[in-house]
């Protein structure tokens, strides 16, 4: 095997290879994600809008609140939520929308497993390590069934591609196959409201999740904020409004049933 040579760049220590083609590629392929953001932005300003709010909102109270050691699990899962949120906006934003979606998936697994924990906090370890995250809905009585089956829809989707190619095929035309970043405004559009559900069950959730924690700033906001997400799924005829029933119910019951023992 022959050295790399530390003295050399890496063109001169590979000489074969087109490096001003892959800069130049890499640079179309900046300019096309940037033709998108700006195209998406200009259709979606209002959800742009919410979700900037939302996203500074929920980062606030974490960059604000302290937290002690048998609290970390539980941060450790809402912070993930909160990467994960303004990593699949971004990756939305530049055409990638199947892996927004996957990235939203994430934020599923990991709040729905925190608002668990918080319920059941000596089964912590099953319920982090459980491969079915309905058991752990079941647990604070909801049930996501349209958010839960949004992965395989994707998968199933990709299916149908694959088929329809194998039909092209067979009757003698030509088959495109497309990949990387893509305008399609129906996948944004449904990232779009279920990013803005969690950013919505966040801003609900975090006082259940970490009690007498946020500033006055932020309790005194709490309410309206979490309307303003609400308020948009609403309008734009959302059928995650009614998941949205079922966080505030399941999060309502839970404080009645602390406070009964409180009593």
């Amino acid at each position: 095997m022959t050295k790399i040579n530390t003295n050399k760049t890496i063109n001169e220590n590979y000489p074969s290879l087109k490096f001003d083609a892959a800069k130049d590629s890499n640079i179309n392929l900046y300019d096309t994600e940037d033709l998108i953001k700006g195209l998406l932005i200009s259709k979606f300003k209002n959800y742009i809008f919410i979700w900037e709010y939302g996203n500074y909102f929920v980062s606030y109270f974490v960059s604000r609140t302290s937290i002690d050691n048998f609290e970390s699990p539980i941060a450790a899962l809402f912070t993930e939520c909160v990467s994960a949120l303004r990593a699949s906006f971004l990756v939305s934003l530049q055409g990638y929308h199947p892996e927004a979606i996957t990235l939203l998936r994430r934020v599923h697994e990991s709040l729905i497993r925190a608002l668990a924990i918080k319920k059941n906090p000596t089964n912590i370890w099953n319920i982090t390590n459980a491969s079915d995250i309905r058991r752990a809905e079941r647990s604070i009585g909801i049930n996501l069934d349209k958010l839960y089956n949004l992965e395989s829809s994707f998968s199933h989707s990709n299916k149908l591609k694959i088929f329809q190619i194998g039909v092209d095929i067979h009757a003698g035309k030509d088959v495109e196959v497309r990949y990387g970043p893509q305008i399609n405004e129906k996948e944004f559009a449904l990232t779009s409201k279920i990013s803005i559900f969690w950013l919505y069950t966040l801003i609900k959730s975090a006082t259940k999740l970490f009690p007498d924690r946020p500033d006055d700033y932020w309790i005194s906001r709490q309410h309206e904020s979490a309307k303003l997400m609400r308020d948009y799924l609403h309008e734009s005829k959302s059928g995650l409004v009614k998941d949205c029933d079922q966080i505030d119910k399941s999060l309502n019951s839970k404080r009645a049933k602390s406070s009964q023992q409180g009593g």
